[in-house]
């Protein structure tokens, strides 16, 4: 039993949400890039806490609610908008690489999944600096309150 669970850790997470909903995908993401880092091969994962699509074929897994990444997965993906729910497939307990995979779960109301495009190998990952995110975040909207927008 030691051997399957070390063998493929299985994390579900369940609904994406949208940090920012009046943004579009386009929008999102750049913003999100403005804070990634350089690529990095791996991250320990505590508890994946929220997931969010940036499009086609990248998203955001929150790692608590103080740590974010911006992973890439391969064009030949099912497009990420359409997932309900997401599943990272590690090989290890506490760690996601750029050799893990993402699971697709599609959403019923786009159709049925096909064959081969549920399971995506993840490309790229980049740490998001978050904190500072989050201060330029604050900052921008007391300068629109300020400004009256």
């Amino acid at each position: 039993m030691k051997k399957c669970a070390a063998l493929g850790m299985v994390f579900v997470l369940l609904a994406g949400c949208a940090a920012t909903p009046r943004m579009s995908d386009e929008e999102r993401l750049a913003h999100y890039r403005a804070y990634a880092g350089d690529p990095v091969d791996r991250f320990t994962q505590l508890r994946i806490d929220n997931w969010e699509s940036l499009g086609t074929n990248r998203l955001v897994l929150w790692n608590g609610r103080s740590e974010a990444y911006l992973l890439t997965v391969w064009d030949t993906c099912a497009d990420l908008r359409q997932a309900q729910t997401i599943t990272v497939i590690s090989a290890s307990a506490h760690t996601v690489t750029v050799f893990d995979k993402i699971k697709v779960v599609r959403d019923p109301r786009f159709g049925p999944m096909m064959t081969g495009l549920d399971t995506c190998p993840i490309r790229e990952i980049r740490p998001i600096d978050v904190k500072q995110m989050r201060a330029d975040d604050e900052a921008a909207k007391k300068q629109r309150a300020a400004e009256g927008r």
